[in-house]
């Protein structure tokens, strides 16, 4: 069965594949990104900067350098080496694009402000503002006003909101170049306006899921699709994501899957045993919190690089019925997974785009391990919104999920497959 059902996702794979572009250009960047990150936990700060080297070496597209670059700058924040972060800032400045200039600007700003440089700071926001004025950035810095009032970005929105608004006759300019003519009620919306308009989204889809996999606890082995008459079951996954900046999501998935059965064969649970044809019951919840980052934009489609971490929780209870009462036996299990990945939507026509997503990461470190693959594709219908602008935007999905969660640790260890057709609604704001 589980054969049969990773054929489905090679194909999957291959229209994927053939619809979109690379992400990479050079060869090994993905690897050598990985490698970066990792040394970040526990290389010194010259080698972790080597590493990040070794990995922008690997492409020559300057918004994947700029990315990389981030990653890097967001380091050195963390180590409070202002002025070496200030320096990567400045690398972006150079060698990025024009969409990666106010976010580069806005990390220049944290650390001047850091070091008491304000006169820096004012001159940056001042940049920001006049320079940019599309941009989300002073947006951001007001919500974390209010959600951290004593944050640096609560300080940068005072900076913000100290500088004079423009005159009348310099937002008419800047508004309306001479080469355009300012929008009438017939005309549609600019994509920027559109793109401020709709910062949340939240979608539901129904996915109608096989489950397999195994699991070895307390002297058990137990085959979920072979020892079981488990069957497939349509459940309820939600999502939603909240836009940070022109290139930042927050990202929030939960599934929840809740199986019920009975054995096929006899088995013993911790030094118990249950006969064929006692009841299972399996439960098992994934909250997914995670952040994306877009690495490349045109009018056919995009590349999003995606990191966070997954929580997952498996509660299993074995029951069988006897003359003296039941007897019965749990077993929970937790597990934490941060993983990488990248998303890639092209667009087939006017009111459809083919989006697949992948997230993987795999560890053995303490004692314990683990390993996640998460690929989801979808084809997303909807109204050409670019054409026909509206303040609420609706899209439906029909696509194909495969999850496979691996857990080790304390002797006890679990692989929940789940794979299936999903259809979903979808819903921006």
């Amino acid at each position: 069965m589980l054969r049969k059902r990773m054929s489905g996702l090679g194909v999957l794979c291959l229209l994927f594949l053939f619809f979109a572009k690379p992400v990479y250009s050079g060869q090994g960047v993905g690897k050598a990104l990985e490698e970066a990150l990792k040394s970040r936990a526990s290389h010194p700060i010259e080698d972790v900067g080597q590493q990040f080297q070794i990995a922008i070496e690997q492409t020559n597209s300057p918004a994947q350098k700029a990315a990389i670059l981030f990653f890097l700058a967001d380091f050195l924040m963390e180590k409070q080496e202002w002025n070496q972060a200030i320096e990567v800032y400045e690398r972006i400045l150079r060698e990025g694009t024009k969409l990666d200039k106010p976010c580069a600007l806005y990390g220049e700003a944290q650390a001047y402000l850091m070091m008491g440089r304000t006169e820096e700071v004012s001159a940056i926001c001042t940049d920001i503002k006049t320079n940019y004025p599309d941009n989300t950035i002073e947006q951001f810095a007001n919500d974390m006003a209010v959600i951290a009032p004593g944050s640096v970005h609560a300080k940068l929105a005072a900076f913000f909101a100290a500088i004079p608004p423009s005159r009348p006759e310099e937002s008419a300019i800047v508004a309306t170049p001479l080469s355009e003519e300012a929008p009438t009620e017939s005309q549609p919306a600019s994509n920027i306006e559109k793109t401020k308009e709709n910062r949340l989204a939240v979608g539901v889809k129904g996915w109608h899921s096989d489950l397999s996999g195994d699991i070895d606890s307390k002297g058990m082995n137990l085959g979920l699709s072979a020892d079981t008459d488990i069957g497939a079951r349509t459940e309820l996954a939600l999502n939603a994501s909240w836009k940070l900046s022109k290139k930042d999501q927050l990202r929030l998935d939960y599934t929840q899957f809740n199986h019920k059965g009975s054995l096929n064969r006899a088995v013993t649970f911790d030094n118990l045993p249950y006969a064929a044809g006692s009841s299972v019951k399996l439960e098992t919840s994934f909250f997914d919190v995670g952040f994306s980052r877009l690495l490349n934009e045109s009018e056919h489609g995009s590349w999003k690089f995606l990191y966070g971490l997954k929580f997952s929780d498996l509660f299993m209870k074995l029951e069988q019925q006897l003359p003296t009462g039941p007897r019965s036996g749990e077993l929970d299990q937790n597990f934490s997974v941060p993983y990488l990945g990248f998303e890639g939507n092209r667009r087939v026509s006017d009111s459809t785009t083919l989006i697949g997503a992948i997230k993987y990461f795999s560890f053995n470190q303490g004692g314990a391990s683990g390993r996640l693959t998460d690929f989801d594709i979808a084809l997303q219908f909807g109204r050409d919104y670019d054409k026909c602008p509206a303040t609420n935007e609706w899209y439906g999905t029909l696509g194909y999920r495969f999850f496979m969660l691996h857990g080790n640790s304390d002797e006890d260890s679990s692989e929940i497959n789940y794979s299936g057709p999903t259809l979903g609604l979808e819903s921006r704001f």
